[in-house]
């Protein structure tokens, strides 16, 4: 859940977005986050400590980037989906001609408007 949802702040539709990066990572990782602590445990590190689940060490850098960007603490600094679908899109790309992320290493450009990524 995202930290303004455990805060009870107003929130919009990035707060999915959150939640899109959480599964993001589930997929890579190949586990739940957070399983050696209690949801009210999760939630404080979450608010409070900034914590996120550790991404592993063989995740592609730009799959790392996206999840982290989508898990930002910051909703305006999240992307939106329409974004995340374009490197989605680029990443099935990658994969189908090359069999591996590697060549997409980091995402450079910035929007500055928003402060996100640009990935394609």
């Amino acid at each position: 859940m995202a930290s303004e949802i455990i805060k009870r702040k107003s929130y919009g539709w990035k707060v999915d977005v959150y939640g899109f990066g959480l599964i993001l990572w589930e997929m890579v990782a190949g586990t739940i986050p957070y399983k050696d602590t209690t949801p009210i445990q999760a939630a404080f590190a979450v608010v409070h400590k900034n914590l996120r689940p550790t991404i592993p060490n063989n995740c592609p850098p730009a799959m790392r980037a996206l999840i982290e960007q989508c898990w930002s603490s910051h909703p305006e600094k999240r992307p939106e989906f329409w974004q995340v679908a374009k490197v989605l899109e680029e990443f099935e790309t990658l994969v189908a001609c090359e069999r591996n992320l590697d060549l997409l290493q980091y995402p450079t450009c910035l929007d500055h408007r928003k402060g996100l990524r640009h990935w394609i």
